[in-house]
């Protein structure tokens, strides 16, 4: 969010096909479901959702604490995959995915810094889609993420591929209407255009289609802020321009063309920045926030609702509702979200809730709207995840009618035509039957040439382009053979696998149906097929006998110190040996460490080994750097190495020793390779952190640089300076940094500043605030 109040954020594809091997009736599936990815939401604060039940849960590991922007995405069973603040990509464990920061979404002020949209319709690799805050150089640019990588954590494979810079603070996804790609918009900042790329399981498309319409943003403080959103339906955009209004415009989602855009609000130059559209695209809703220093502007501040189901733009600005009056001096609204439940959330700056439209299709007092909708472990400032219009995906196949598909008998096919198809073409796969071959009603029939494997396609036109849907038959007369006996080796399985054709329904030895058997173990097997057409019924049977394998054993892991060496042994009379290196030998002898293996062959079975050997060496170990006792607070030295013996100075040998006094430290650490020693000094130590109340930037040498005393314990640092005006004047990071005394290269003026430091000690969670007055004398 982009105020002039900006202390105040500081202070605090393609379309699914079913590929049928057939051998019975198909069931048709022409339907629309929706899929769970959006379950798991989080966002600033540490916050985190879960809507697996319908009502959201608080959960906890979320790792976002940035002031704006986040998206997340789930599989299709609901659970979560990763989420990211357009910065960081953290895994479902919330770590950091591998190559998973240093994204190009902003500093942590974006609105809507990144999205995260499906690059392949498997769940197996994604876009993310970033946009740099205020304006910034890095713009609008996207990576991807691949979850086949590491151990299924995922890794970012590529990372900030630059598109358009600069970008308004906005993204949003739309599902193309070939209900297998998404357009993926945003909005160029300085001007009036509006950039649609094109993202496939192929790759973004670097011509975006512009779209010049609507009102022009100025490379003007604030302008670039605000959230752009489309309906669920992929006809209409809103984008929310902060200091310069919301914009209403139509979406072609075929060409991914922008146009009509009207501003259907503008509230007195207050921050126009949340929206989000209900379910069903039926209506609208915005939040408007005036500034915290502008009370006046308050009475026109709010969530808005507008009925976009009216005839005409004006129609829909006139339904304008104001469905929550907002009056808090000290917070702002923030980003809008529908969730996967159909409610819209809305979070507020410096509120540890949601507020919650629990009947966003309702027009009026009806929707319902609960300002502490939704309770929070911790203040959510601005930000809600973000998330693609439409989630849902169709799932297509025809249908075949026929009981068996027998030579000379019709097989009948069928298909329920949707509304985008304008004309079908079958193809059969069977040319020898001529022009017979092709169909191009929704149900045909046809009698297939020969006994055979066909393969059925059918093609469907639409204007969103064509898409094919296949299907298999096998037609023709019984036959089976289960092939001859075998012998397998011992603990294995065989799969009796019946070459058959023409077959409808299987009964092996144990009653078992199905079209193949595992045998686990010696015996006699047989099957028995039919075909419920012509009622044909034949059996064959096999016998299946074992072999032993080899005895190969190579012992457990083990380690192997430098310079020496270790004899690998698999003897086992009669076998055919091969070692890790192609070695044909019985033994192999290490030199080093490495992993190890050998397979031997006897009698046609095969086993194979593994042994890992790892590098020992003398104990590597550091004490560390010189550290500082604190009066009162114990220091433990602890090398942290397991399977070896310790021996301290003082002759203790405890793998960990605590100092209660200054001094010199050393250990001698053992294990079977050797012995290490370390040492480390223990100082007197200034532990008690202090703010000086004024200083005298005068160059004098004395007292110019204003810093925090008593930083040697501090692991987090946080420390900020404001004028009087509420101006951020100072701010680092660094424990050791200081002031001296001006802002912007330029001496600020003698007067009171106000400082807010929060820290963290070290080997302590806890946050420690401190804040008051300083005095600049000059």
């Amino acid at each position: 969010m982009k105020t002039k109040n900006y202390i105040q954020k500081l202070l605090l594809n393609r379309s699914i096909k079913w590929i049928f091997i057939i051998s019975a009736t198909l069931v048709n599936s022409n339907r629309l479901f929706s899929q769970p990815q959006t379950n798991n939401w989080f966002f600033s604060g540490n916050n985190g959702l879960n809507f697996s039940s319908g009502t959201p849960v608080n959960i906890t590991g979320g790792q976002i604490v940035v002031m704006e922007g986040a998206s997340a995405v789930s599989d299709k069973n609901g659970q979560l995959l990763f989420y990211s603040d357009g910065i960081t990509v953290w895994t479902k464990n919330h770590t950091v995915m591998l190559n998973g920061s240093g994204l190009a979404g902003g500093y942590g002020s974006s609105t809507q810094s990144c999205i995260i949209v499906p690059k392949t319709k498997d769940e197996k690799q994604y876009y993310i889609f970033t946009t740099d805050d205020e304006g910034g150089s890095r713009g609008f640019q996207y990576s991807i993420v691949d979850m086949t990588l590491n151990s299924g954590l995922g890794s970012v494979t590529i990372k900030n591929q630059p598109l358009v810079t600069p970008c308004s603070e906005k993204v949003t996804a739309i599902r193309h209407c070939n209900k297998k790609d998404y357009w993926v918009v945003t909005h160029k900042y300085g001007s009036d255009a509006y950039y649609a790329y094109l993202a496939t399981e192929n790759g973004v498309d670097p011509n975006p289609v512009i779209s010049h319409t609507g009102s022009f943003i100025p490379i003007t403080y604030a302008t670039m802020a605000g959230a752009l959103k489309a309906s669920p339906d992929g006809k209409r955009i809103i984008a929310m321009h902060t200091t310069i209004g919301a914009e209403l415009s139509d979406f072609n989602n075929q060409t991914g063309i922008i146009s009509n855009t009207t501003e259907i609000f503008n509230n007195n130059n207050s921050n126009h920045y949340g929206a989000e559209f209900s379910a069903s695209s039926k209506m609208l809703y915005l939040s408007i926030h005036g500034y915290w220093y502008q009370p006046d502007l308050r009475r026109y501040d709010g969530v808005f609702q507008f009925d976009m189901s009216l005839p005409t733009v004006t129609d829909i600005i006139n339904s304008k509702f104001q469905v929550y009056r907002y009056d808090d001096p000290l917070s702002e609204l923030g980003t809008m979200q529908r969730g996967p439940n159909g409610k819209i959330y809305m979070s507020q700056y410096q509120k540890a809730y949601l507020s919650v439209v629990n009947s966003p299709e309702s027009y009026g007092a009806a929707c319902n709207f609960v300002n502490t909708g939704v309770s929070l472990p911790a203040q959510a400032k601005t930000s809600l995840p973000n998330f693609l219009n439409d989630y849902s995906t169709s799932v297509d196949s025809f249908r075949v009618t026929s009981i068996g598909f027998c030579v000379g008998k019709p097989v009948t096919f069928d298909y329920t035509v949707t509304g985008d198809v304008t004309s079908l073409l079958w193809d059969f796969g069977d040319p020898t039957s001529g022009p017979l071959n092709n169909s191009t009603i929704a149900s045909p029939s046809h009698i297939f040439s020969s006994q055979g494997n066909y393969t059925i396609k059918l093609i469907k036109y639409s204007p969103c382009g064509n898409d094919t849907l296949s299907a298999q038959i096998s037609v023709g007369s019984i036959q089976l053979s289960l092939g001859n006996d075998t012998a397998i080796c011992e603990k294995s399985t065989y799969l009796i696998t019946p070459q058959t054709n023409g077959v409808t329904s299987f009964l092996w030895q144990d009653g078992s149906t199905l079209p193949t058997y595992i045998a686990s173990s010696a015996g006699l097997f047989w099957v028995q097929v039919s075909n419920s057409t012509n009622g044909c019924i034949f059996r064959d049977t096999v016998m299946i006998t074992t072999k032993p394998l080899p005895a190969l054993d190579l012992g457990n892991d083990t380690s192997l110190c430098t310079g020496s060496t270790l004899l690998l042994s698999a003897f086992n009379p009669g076998s055919q040996y091969t070692w890790q290196d192609n070695s044909t030998n019985s033994t192999f002898l290490v030199n080093n460490p490495g992993t190890y293996w050998v397979q031997a062959i006897l009698n046609g079975c095969t086993k194979k080994d593994t042994i890992n050997i790892s590098s020992l060496t003398n104990p590597q170990f550091t004490l560390g750097p010189d550290q500082y006792l604190c009066p009162g607070l114990p220091l433990f030295l602890t090398p942290g190495l397991n399977n070896v013996s310790y021996r301290w100075q003082d002759g203790n040998t405890s793998s960990s020793y605590q100092v209660n006094t200054t001094g010199l430290f050393y250990v001698d650490i053992t294990n079977r390779c050797g012995t290490t020693r370390d040492s480390i000094n223990i100082l007197s130590g200034n532990c008690i952190v202090r703010v000086p109340s004024a200083f005298t930037p005068n160059n004098d040498g004395l007292n110019d640089q204003f810093r925090v005393l008593g930083t040697q314990l501090i692991s987090e640092f946080d420390f900020k300076i404001f004028d009087r005006y509420g101006q951020l004047i100072f701010y680092s990071l660094n424990k050791n940094s200081s002031w001296n005394g001006t802002f912007k290269g330029v001496e600020a003026v003698s007067g009171v500043y106000v400082y807010l430091l929060t820290y963290k000690s070290i080997g302590s969670q806890d946050k420690n605030i401190l804040k008051g007055t300083i005095l600049l004398i000059r």
